[in-house]
């Protein structure tokens, strides 16, 4: 039985066709090599939109806007020589080469040191940001460019943020040497966003100069590499888009990425800025995921390119807004998004309905086309309709299941869990491969049922569909299918009219062309996404690809394939080299090291210590600490109210001075008490952890004279954090309703192991480095007091 005619159906010139019989430009029988042209076009083309997503070349020694990438990369070096977490040595010592390199600049600096405060989870900590004033000819509101300067306490943080801290001092140095700006451009180096944005709360909160600020450039990293994203905004943006699209160096930006990011969790230092009310773009790269928060977050690893990308954008942005007449004129959201090498394409979400409303147009006469050809049948257009959705369905659990199956083998093959943590990239396009060779697989096996026509108009249906809900729901996504479909549905319709324009040919030629800006745009978003989420891509992008085979499933249906099987083939063989890739390329060294967990926990109070771990099991390192009796558990004493399960061992006791505590306060008062108390590390320790416990809520808590709330762990226990503590301590003042005894477990946390390891245990071989968990490679030291 041969396979449906095509859609595409063209009437002589000369003569009406006969009734029932249709013309097409693939007759019914034929085998055409066009399908294998427009599978290698498209294949190039996606090839190009993920080269192209990158940050611009290393110029040999300055860009266009002056930037010295030699200069920049020698103040990553020195800032990121170590770990440099708040309250440590190190940190001291970057804040020191900080003032001192922005008083060479000639800038003013201050130092403000205070208690900041994240009230939502109980965090207080020492901050001392670092704030430099270049003044303007006018007393418009400033530009404020901010990044952070600590890091975590597991990785220096060339990256994240080091990179950002050096294009922001290369920024104060070209901008100092221009003529002077109209508005004050302010650098402000932020303290303890690691540990709850702390500093940028203490800067909005009590900074003299907070009040004078107008637009905020934040910079940022989750990666070591990759283009510098300006992937979040303030609301009402359309007037900033507008300005970074005209003043940026390679725009690198989505509206899609805005509006996704707004509705997660995550946060930085322009969470802060953006509740102040100020307006502004954050701005980070995030290619290499497997090094973020990890020692592999160093300079050797550093993209010079990304830290260009990064200073390119200050020095350009931060003159374009301090030289603006206007402050944010607060227009409606924009829709935009990039076209790598060409510029931003942004405009307003009224222009994007207007669009949508234009392919109903276009869409409706395709269909109308269509139908007065007696190409399509309702019944077949339906059948169609129900096989592409299930080829998705399909194509989804394939990448799922293959997921599943490779976390599975990479609990016992470490060259397989290698590959998802360090080559993701090869395994998400296998995972996908599979995906679309199964979804292909289905349409051959349907085909003589499925009207190849009818599919591809059931292909436009659903497009259009997605696009009414997308720009209902989330209008900043609504670029990524609004073009795409309209170039494809102009494309259905100027082949549907081709008898009276053009050849045969020529309109194939033209659904193949025009299906391009789908394959572009469709490719840079999913690569866009898997630099994003890595490993856990596989299901977002093998969808994304899916949609984009339904709409291109005219230009590599079977009847445009010298055989019918020729697409899911290749997508299997693509699969497999992926995969044969993926493992072949893995596999734990120095470059590309495991990660695993260690800390030691002392109990004061009962003369118990352990070692513990984050870990499934122990690794050839962390197993000559959990030889002996070894068991997975709680641990409550350290972690109460946590469902968390540990891996531990006995661990020998050691000698540690433990944490004070001293009342400096105690009244009876309506029958509950206020207390005020000083609690110190023994040890000079960085970080308190205080466990309150009491048969009443405490209220009023205040720690070093700023109010902060506990977090309620379970009933009658709460908890603060402290971070930068020092020798000298904290103050706690707090009342409860209660004159019962109230218990406090005090625990101290450094960011170290025991001394004794070094004489008592190997140390880590270098293809293995501390994971980045908040309590690996610690000691942590508890004692109870009672009040």
């Amino acid at each position: 039985m041969s396979s449906a005619p095509d859609l595409i159906t063209a009437r002589p010139h000369t003569q009406s066709p006969p009734p029932g019989k249709v013309y097409s430009i693939v007759p019914a029988n034929a085998r055409s090599l066009g399908g294998v042209v427009a599978l290698v076009i498209y294949i190039l083309c996606g090839l190009a939109a993920i080269y192209l997503d990158a940050p611009p070349r290393v110029a040999p020694s300055q860009t266009q806007e002056g930037f010295s990438l030699e200069r920049a990369m020698g103040d990553v070096q020195a800032i990121s020589r170590k770990p440099h977490a708040v309250g440590s040595v190190e940190h001291d010592r970057v804040r020191g080469y900080l003032v001192q390199t922005l008083t060479q600049i000639g800038l003013s600096t201050e130092i403000q040191k205070t208690t900041g405060v994240d009230k939502r989870f109980g965090q207080a900590g020492t901050v001392e940001n670092i704030i430099a004033r270049l003044k303007g000819t006018g007393d418009g509101k400033a530009v404020l460019l901010a990044g952070h300067y600590d890091s975590v306490f597991t990785g220096p943080g060339a990256a994240d943020d080091g990179a950002a801290i050096a294009a922001l001092l290369e920024c104060a140095r070209q901008l100092k040497a221009l003529p002077q700006l109209k508005r004050d451009v302010i650098f402000l180096f932020t303290d303890g966003e690691e540990v709850g944005l702390l500093g940028a709360r203490a800067f909005v909160q009590e900074s003299l100069w907070a009040s004078h600020v107008g637009t905020v450039l934040n910079f940022e990293a989750r990666g070591v590499s990759g283009p510098v994203i300006m992937f979040e905004t303030s609301n009402r943006n359309g007037w900033l888009i507008k300005k970074f699209g005209e003043a940026a160096f390679h725009p690198v930006a989505n509206s899609l990425a805005y509006e996704i990011y707004r509705t997660l969790p995550n946060d930085t230092d322009f969470s802060v800025f953006k509740e102040a009310g100020y307006s502004g773009l954050n701005f980070a790269f995030i290619d290499g995921l497997a090094a973020y928060h990890t020692y592999l977050d160093n300079i050797q690893k550093l993209d010079p390119a990304s830290l260009q990308h990064h200073g390119t954008y200050a020095i350009a942005l931060a003159k374009a807004f301090a030289n603006d007449s206007a402050d944010d004129p607060k227009e409606n959201d924009a829709v935009f998004f990039e076209i790598p090498g060409i510029g931003l394409v942004h405009y307003s979400k009224s222009i994007s309905i207007a669009l949508v409303g234009l392919i109903v147009v276009l869409l409706v006469l395709v269909m109308r086309l269509a139908l007065r050809s007696k190409s399509v049948s309702l019944r077949g257009f339906l059948v169609a309709l129900a096989a592409l959705a299930t080829g998705l369905i399909l194509a989804g659990v394939i990448a799922v299941s293959a997921v599943w199956l490779s976390q599975k083998l990479a609990s016992y093959s470490d060259r397989v869990q290698a590959g998802l943590v360090h080559h993701a990239g090869l395994g998400v396009a296998a995972f996908a491969s599979f995906g679309l060779a199964a979804s292909a697989a289905l349409y051959v096996r349907l085909r003589k049922v499925i009207e190849i026509q009818a599919a591809a108009l059931a292909g436009l249906t659903v497009w259009f569909v997605l696009l009414a809900a997308v720009t209902i729901l989330l209008p900043g996504g609504s670029y990524v299918l609004l073009w795409p479909l309209l170039f494809s549905v102009a494309g259905w319709l100027a082949a549907l009219s081709s008898p009276r324009f053009f050849s045969k040919s020529f309109a194939s030629l033209l659904l193949v062309v025009l299906a391009l800006p789908a394959v572009f745009i469709t490719l840079l978003l999913a690569h866009k996404i898997f630099t994003a989420l890595n490993a856990n891509a596989a299901l977002p992008v093998t969808a994304m690809l899916g949609l984009l085979l339904m709409l291109i499933v005219w230009q590599l249906g079977p009847a445009r394939m010298p055989h019918p099987k020729l697409l899911p083939g290749v997508f299997v063989v693509a699969g497999v080299l992926f995969g044969i890739g993926a493992v072949a390329a893995s596999g734990y060294d120095i470059s590309h090291p495991r990660f695993d967990s260690l800390f030691y926990a002392a109990d004061l109070d009962t003369g118990k210590s352990v070692w513990a771990s984050h870990d499934e099991y122990p690794d050839r390192w962390t197993s000559q600490f959990f030889s002996g009796a070894v068991s997975k558990a709680e641990m409550p004493a350290f972690f109460p109210g946590s469902s968390k399960k540990f891996l531990q061992a006995p661990a020998p006791q050691m000698s540690f001075a433990p944490p004070k505590l001293g009342v400096i306060e105690d009244q009876t008062m309506d029958g509950g008490r206020h207390l005020k108390i000083k609690i110190q590390s023994g040890r000079g320790a960085t970080r308190l952890s205080i466990l309150l416990e009491s048969t009443a809520s405490p209220f009023h808590v205040v720690i070093n004279s700023k109010a902060v709330d506990p977090m309620p762990l379970q009933k009658g226990t709460w908890l603060l954090q402290y971070y930068g503590a020092g020798k000298e301590g904290i103050e706690l003042a707090f009342s409860v309703t209660s004159s019962a005894a109230v218990h406090i477990n005090v625990e101290d946390i450094s960011n170290d192991l025991p001394e004794q390891i070094s004489s008592r245990f190997q140390e880590r071989p270098a293809e293995i480095i501390a994971a980045p968990n908040r309590f690996n490679n610690t000691i942590l030291v508890k004692k109870s007091f009672v009040l």
